[in-house]
């Protein structure tokens, strides 16, 4: 793992820590990504391949599950050092290559060098390399060539954004000047519509609220915080809507049955 990261991922969050790597991205059996982003056919190629192992011939819930789990290697790392750390791994979509399994699925970020840090920078300047520089372009890419929204993409990314700040939140607590960050941070990232340049902000949006499956009318539970968009899960062999699914057909009746008992 990057020295770096240590204190912040041990135990049961190692993993996490050790999929971002500091390594030459050209070495063989990686795959730059920039190259992979020049090439349809490259691009083509990989869902393919993970398309083969989910079953599935539909080319959006494949990328929408593959974008899912890169989110998951990608972010808790490069989000420690920006929010946590103030400082910036260079992810810049031409500086990074992946290593990639059989079936496609991406278990590592090699980054070329430890990048550089960041003390004093805002939100905006200590993102703009993760979301303009890789993410913005990755997606774009994703949502053509498998024919999805990006709004659907930029979600899963929002998904795994909420419990790593959260996590950053509960690190900086008793530290009023880095809890203050995280807390803008997390602002910036998921709670304004739009930036302060005036951009549409890709990762925001408004989440619901339904009642646990299972509650009678007029009863009452703990209501479930719904994600912003659906991953189209439920669209692979064997699997089902998750329980946090906005499109949730059980969850939906729930708040119909809701709705209608408080008019």
């Amino acid at each position: 793992m990057i020295e770096l990261l240590k204190p912040l991922f041990r135990g049961e969050l190692a993993a996490l820590g050790e999929a971002l790597v500091c390594g030459d991205p050209a070495a063989p059996g990686l795959q730059p990504l920039a190259a992979l982003l020049a090439s349809p056919a490259a691009l083509d190629a990989l869902l393919a391949r993970h398309a083969a192992f989910r079953r599935c011939d539909d080319l959006r819930p494949v990328a929408s599950a593959w974008m899912l789990d890169y989110a998951g290697v990608l972010l808790p790392a490069v989000v420690a050092g920006a929010s946590v750390l103030q400082h910036l791994f260079p992810v810049a979509a031409g500086s990074v290559a992946l290593q990639l399994d059989e079936h496609a699925r991406v278990r590592a970020v090699v980054i070329p060098t430890l990048g550089h840090a960041a003390p004093g920078q805002d939100s905006a300047s200590r993102y703009r390399p993760l979301l303009d520089g890789h993410l913005a372009p990755l997606i774009a890419r994703l949502s053509e060539g498998a024919g999805l929204p990006e709004k659907l993409l930029w979600g899963s990314v929002s998904r795994w954004l909420e419990p790593i700040l959260e996590q950053a939140a509960a690190a900086a607590a008793g530290l009023p000047p880095l809890a203050a960050l995280v807390a803008a941070d997390h602002a910036y990232l998921l709670e304004q519509e739009k930036w302060p340049d005036g951009r549409r902000n890709p990762l925001f949006g408004r989440r619901k609220h339904a009642a646990p499956q299972g509650t009678p009318p007029g009863g009452h539970g703990k209501p479930i915080l719904l994600h912003r968009q659906c991953c189209l899960y439920y669209r692979l062999p064997g699997e089902s809507h998750c329980g946090a699914c906005p499109l949730s057909p059980a969850l939906r009746r729930a708040r119909g049955s809701a709705l209608k008992d408080a008019a």
